[in-house]
């Protein structure tokens, strides 16, 4: 076929023969989105952020439709796959985000000697053992629960061969469904569960207690679950990271002292910090907490001891004021601080001593006789 097909976009065959095999569902979704926003654009490299990867650019059609839709996935399970695209070696960071916040440079591994495919293999036989694994389980459980009925199904033949008085029958009873062909279940006065009963001990539905005391069924989680907010190490974080060393001029230092001061003022008004694994937390972040505390900081000389002593005196008095005055952020108190380190400075500097006061009336005469050559004799 010679023909380019129309609205398409190319796909190494580096990634279909030998990538494929090797990478889960919400990696190849990555993958391929990354590719339309390269190859599809001919280029090399394009920024692309987190939610642009879960819901695309957000651009819409004529109609009012978006553009595209990105993977779909969310926010844990996005990150998560970003993070191992990266560690195997396929998808390159080649630029952190920028100040306009469009996400970080990526391009795309096209030499496959520079594919850790080690890695890819190690993970590989380490899902396929734990398959294995489980597989055994299961047959174990199947093997030990069929030969316990078996027995159970023996005693309630013989007891319901001497005791007919009850019109009970010898025979085995219908299979519960059509698929039970090797054992009949027995039935109880207890009624029928409204949940199926579990083919083998690998089922995942389970039996769990909510407050309002109804029994609901649940999924377990599997590995590489969506972990929402627990995980402190995402990108969210690494990206606010970078937007608070912009903020400080590219001072390292200086960043990692506001985000020590930023704990300290946590420590004395019981706050919650913003989320920065969220979009509305780093902007909250960026907007109100880092500058005010980065005034704060000024205002103290980069005293650490005094930001956090005037930090919690004016946390104090804005709750000893009537009304009591809320601390939702450090710009609440940053303008309380700034006065009472002014007022420290003044006091610990020695006041000069005012000036004689002159008799009224004396500026005017001494300017009338500097104009006129000094005072004359009589």
């Amino acid at each position: 076929m010679n023909r380019i097909v129309p609205n398409s976009y190319q796909t190494p065959n580096l990634y279909t023969d030998r990538l494929m095999h090797f990478l889960t569902g919400d990696e190849w979704k990555t993958l391929h989105y990354a590719m339309r926003r390269t190859f599809g654009w001919n280029k090399t490299h394009d920024r692309i952020s987190v939610s642009q990867f879960r819901n695309g650019n957000g651009r819409l059609d004529e109609n009012g439709e978006p553009m595209e839709c990105g993977t779909g996935l969310s926010q844990a399970a996005q990150i998560e796959a970003i993070r191992e695209l990266m560690r195997f070696g396929i998808l390159i960071e080649a630029a952190p985000n920028n100040a306009r916040k469009e996400g970080r440079l990526w391009t795309l591994q096209l030499d496959e000697s520079q594919v850790r495919f080690d890695l890819l293999r190690e993970r590989h036989e380490a899902q396929q053992d734990t398959y294995r694994r489980k597989t055994a389980r299961a047959r174990q459980a199947a093997v030990a629960g069929r030969a316990g009925q078996t027995d159970a199904a023996m005693d309630a033949h013989t007891t319901q061969s001497v005791d007919n008085s009850i019109g009970l029958t010898d025979r085995p009873m219908t299979p519960v469904c059509g698929t039970d062909r090797y054992r009949s279940v027995g039935q109880t006065d207890t009624g029928l569960s409204v949940r199926p009963i579990p083919v083998c001990g690998t089922d995942l539905q389970k039996d769990s207690k909510k407050p309002n005391g109804k029994t609901v069924e649940t999924h377990s989680k599997k590995s590489g679950a969506p972990l929402g907010d627990e995980d402190e190490d995402g990108l969210g974080t690494i990206a606010a990271w970078g937007e608070l060393v912009a903020l400080c001029d590219g001072d390292e230092a200086r960043a990692g002292k506001v985000l020590q001061l930023q704990e300290r003022f946590l420590a004395v008004t019981t706050l919650k910090r913003p989320d920065p694994e969220t979009s509305a937390g780093r902007e909250m972040l960026r907007s109100i907490w880092w500058p005010n505390l980065l005034q704060i900081m000024s205002d103290a000389d980069d005293d650490m001891a005094e930001a956090e002593a005037a930090m919690r005196e004016a946390s104090q008095k804005m709750d000893s004021q009537e009304p009591t005055l809320v601390v939702a952020s450090p710009k609440s108190i940053v303008n309380i601080t700034a006065g009472l380190l002014a007022k420290r400075r003044r006091g610990s500097k020695p006041r000069p001593s005012p000036s004689p006061a002159r008799p009224k009336g004396l500026d005017g005469i001494s300017a009338y006789l500097e104009r006129h050559g000094g005072a004359r004799g009589n």
